[in-house]
């Protein structure tokens, strides 16, 4: 399954990664079980997308909900991102 992680990073420490189906396409996002508070900002729409702790669902994708998917990505990512850059650091 294709994941996006930080060099270095090992196990299940990974930013997210993508499943596709014949149905929908899911997004393991295990950064939103540390950082939850990226997914606050988001439209009920959106949070209706969450399927597990950390798996969101799309069956259907439109502009809208893109535009939310990719707002929420920039938002767990940018914590994601200092708390590596910040390990890396030390």
């Amino acid at each position: 399954m294709p994941s996006l992680r930080w060099p270095g990073s090992g196990g299940h420490d990974y930013f997210v990664a993508v499943g596709r189906s014949a149905g929908k396409v899911s997004l393991y996002a295990v950064a939103v079980e540390t950082w939850p508070e990226a997914l606050e900002a988001s439209s009920p729409t959106f949070r209706k997308r969450r399927t597990g702790k950390a798996t969101f669902s799309f069956p259907t994708m439109d502009d809208e909900l893109a535009a939310e998917l990719e707002a929420f990505l920039a938002r767990l990512y940018h914590s994601y991102r200092a708390h590596h850059s910040d390990s890396a650091s030390t």
